[in-house]
């Protein structure tokens, strides 16, 4: 709506007197942020679903999603983290004291060397 100025103190919208504005006409759900255009399928099917979903007014897209993205990546680090010993013992077949370190200090490197390539590139 033409009243719509500013946004409160967790993105919703308010009116010129600080009122919740509740046009769905504009809710924020439209297009995922930094995207051109618009969503595709499975976004689509995601917005549609936070639309319709109970607690869409006691959180935040954007609280939902960064928790989601959390969750994602705990779990793909358990499972990796799991992974990892048992792999290099396969591949160094079960000689663990003479290629752990290494595989350590290189997994340090690399771990560092793509922290500092995301850095710089944002």
């Amino acid at each position: 709506s033409a009243r719509r100025i500013r946004r409160g103190p967790v993105g919703r919208a308010v009116d010129l007197r600080g009122r919740p504005d509740d046009d769905d006409d504009d809710d924020g759900l439209d297009y995922a942020p930094g995207r051109d255009g618009p969503p595709g399928p499975l976004a689509r099917s995601l917005l549609t679903l936070l639309r319709r979903s109970p607690c869409r007014r006691l959180l935040p897209l954007r609280v939902l999603l960064l928790s989601l993205h959390l969750a994602c990546t705990l779990a793909a680090f358990w499972i990796l983290d799991s992974v990892k010993e048992p792999t290099l013992a396969v591949l160094v077949g079960g000689d663990l004291g003479r290629h752990q370190p290494r595989a350590k200090v290189l997994s340090f490197v690399v771990v560092v060397a793509c922290a500092l390539c995301v850095e710089w590139t944002e």
